[in-house]
């Protein structure tokens, strides 16, 4: 009986653990346990997830924002429209609102200043645009030079020879070597024919600005040439001036003619003068020029003609 008891109580109690198996059973018990908990894992989970938590909020905020602003300036778009209808439909309301404020001499006064402030404003940008529009063109046209005079030879002429011939034979004759084709870029008539008969201007685009310079310093050899009574034409030789440029220059060879001044003429674009004091001034926009009409005073007036155009 005795050996039937102490077999009995081995089988319940199982086999006998030492200190060390004990230890390593309570770790991997524990191990067990932390790796099972649902509830410390969910914590793990939720605390990595907080930041995007915060971004979905931000991003939630600012398009909360966006939408009540666009839902705010459609309001303010909508009640806009809305008062500008009843303003286009009733006149008679209009006209009040106009003669009240019309009527007020303060309120007139702010609003005539502030539009002739604006006025002034956009007047000087548009006038420095002008200028610096027409200082580039006239910088294009740095190698070019307008031939006045030369007969038309009708619609098999070559402006090329013409111009040629020009030049090495009155202006440059004794320049070694001669002008040839190679120093010119190409020549072509001003506009249509003209019906009084008079040739048109020929514009002659030099290949540099050394060759074109020599030719509008040697001008001067022209005056024997039309001094000739025997000639058919008299032929000029001017710079190729925008048309703001050669208004100016019109004007002022009129200021000439008037003995309002001592002598004019252009060089490089602009348009030089000299007073019968001997003083020189160089003009290249109508602002110049309505100065020196206040230096002489001179009435604008007498300088307006139909004609704007060269001789």
């Amino acid at each position: 009986m005795s050996k039937q008891t102490a077999s009995l109580t081995h089988a319940r109690s199982g086999p006998v653990k030492t200190h060390g198996q004990r230890n390593v059973s309570n770790k991997s018990y524990q191990s067990s346990k932390n790796s099972s908990d649902p509830l410390q894992s969910t914590n793990h989970e939720t605390t990595a997830s907080r930041p995007s938590s915060k971004r979905f909020r931000v991003q939630s905020n600012e398009s909360a924002n966006s939408s009540a602003n666009l839902d705010s300036s459609t309001d303010d778009f909508s009640q806009l429209s809305i008062l500008l209808d009843n303003l286009t439909k009733n006149e008679e309301g209009t006209r009040k609102v106009l003669n009240v404020i019309l009527g007020k001499p303060a309120i007139k006064h702010c609003i005539a200043e502030h539009f002739a402030t604006e006025f002034t404003s956009l007047k000087s940008e548009i006038n420095d645009l002008k200028t610096r529009m027409d200082e580039m063109e006239q910088y294009s046209r740095r190698n070019c030079l307008k031939f006045t005079g030369i007969t038309e030879e009708g619609d098999a002429e070559n402006t090329d020879e013409m111009v040629l011939r020009v030049i090495n034979r009155i202006i440059l004759p004794n320049n070694d070597p001669p002008y040839e084709l190679c120093n010119i870029s190409r020549t072509h008539r001003v506009g249509p024919p003209r019906r009084d008969g008079k040739p048109r201007d020929i514009i002659v685009k030099f290949l540099s600005y050394r060759d074109r310079a020599l030719v509008y310093n040697n001008k001067k050899n022209l005056k024997s040439y039309n001094a000739n009574p025997s000639n058919r034409s008299r032929i000029f030789i001017n710079e190729a001036l925008t048309r703001t440029r050669n208004q100016l220059f019109f004007k002022t060879r009129k200021l000439a003619a008037a003995k309002q001044i001592d002598s004019v003429w252009t060089y490089d674009g602009r348009i030089i003068i000299k007073t019968n004091n001997k003083k020189r001034i160089s003009l290249t926009n109508e602002a110049d020029f309505d100065q020196l009409l206040e230096t002489l005073n001179v009435n604008p007036l007498s300088l307006q003609s139909d004609d704007n155009t060269d001789p």
